[in-house]
């Protein structure tokens, strides 16, 4: 069998297996056994077909985790710019109506038909809570942090 024969029946293996296993880095490895393969069918020499398959195959792999490091920086930030905590709350950016707030920044409020305690988030320095329509902006616990909708 030819040098590049070789690397096709490793370049398949590579796929059979990540087929079979459902790990995506196994196909950038396919990808640097066919780099070899090709560089094998134009003749050049067993050092040149490995460099060209380390080459492909670990810029690929190197690509593959920035790609993923990069979507989880993006989503790992609410609508707010604020660090998610890598659950998706389909509460944040809800409104609600506060009619009253306490004197320490707390409030009894009705969200969801439930009784809810909210607890008040300045947007600016001058900003204190009154009542009116509040955005939820996060969720600690069981309180409900909210800003006021301008």
């Amino acid at each position: 069998m030819t040098e590049s024969t070789w690397w096709w029946l490793l370049g398949g293996a590579l796929i059979a297996t990540e087929l079979l296993t459902g790990t995506f880095l196994l196909l950038m490895l396919a990808a640097g056994a066919l780099a070899g393969a090709l560089v094998a069918q134009l003749g050049f020499p067993v050092t040149h077909q490995m460099v060209a398959a380390a080459t492909v195959g670990a810029s690929a792999v190197l690509l593959w985790f920035k790609f993923l490091r990069h979507k989880a920086k993006r989503t790992n930030t609410d609508s707010f710019g604020t660090q998610a905590t890598g659950q998706v709350n389909l509460d944040l950016g809800q409104t609600l109506s506060v009619t009253a707030w306490n004197t320490d920044g707390m409030a009894q409020v009705h969200y969801r038909g439930a009784p809810w305690t909210a607890k008040f988030k300045a947007q600016h320095d001058q900003d204190h809570p009154r009542p009116g329509l509040h955005r939820i902006c996060d969720i600690q616990g069981n309180v409900l942090i909210v800003q006021r909708v301008e």
